[in-house]
């Protein structure tokens, strides 16, 4: 059903499908009614100066920016590679970065849970990187497994947040790269 989905939505450009993210996000804020209580709820704990007009807002665009990510993530293989990346991810800053990484000697990179942070390990995988990022699997193993094959297409390698702590030591002494997100 999912690659049925990804086909329809190859049918139409990118911001198209944006767009349509988007209303579909302003729906599960309408009609996911728990959803919408607890992030209201987070909010509120995070930002408690802020008035309902804002919190309403911002709690919308949240769910709305879940649902355009997901379509980030959908459309990366076909839109991003080696001669476009620049087109949709812009860095700054890196270049000791990607000395240290090319270096051998190994590091733990920590990237923010922002924007489409799913490009990162992406295209550190296309341009050779060695990159292992931490995930949590999601319920459904069929869609797990297709987001997995998307991760891992270029050359990034996932692995699983349970039991990863025993991994990580290994592949940093051996020269590679651990992601992950932090919240």
């Amino acid at each position: 059903a999912l690659r049925l989905v990804v086909f329809i939505l190859y049918l139409f450009p990118i911001r198209w499908n944006l767009k349509f993210a988007c209303f579909l996000g302003r729906q599960l804020w309408k009609n996911y009614h728990r959803g919408r209580a607890r992030t209201i709820e987070n909010i509120k704990l995070s930002f408690p100066d802020k008035d309902d007009e804002w919190i309403e807002k911002t709690g919308r665009r949240s769910f709305e920016h879940i649902v355009m990510l997901v379509i980030d993530i959908l459309f990366t293989p076909k839109l991003v590679n080696r001669d476009t990346w620049d087109l949709y991810s812009t860095y700054y800053n890196i270049e000791r970065s990607k000395w240290l990484m090319q270096s051998g000697k190994g590091m733990i990179f920590v990237a923010g849970h922002y924007a489409n942070f799913e490009i990162v390990g992406y295209l550190l995988g296309l341009f050779g990187f060695n990159i292992y990022s931490i995930a949590r699997p999601l319920d459904n193993k069929y869609i797990n497994n297709y987001l997995y094959g998307v991760r891992e297409r270029v050359g990034q390698k996932i692995i699983d947040k349970k039991g990863a702590t025993e991994k990580i030591d290994d592949i940093v002494k051996s020269g590679g790269t651990v992601c992950f997100i932090a919240d």
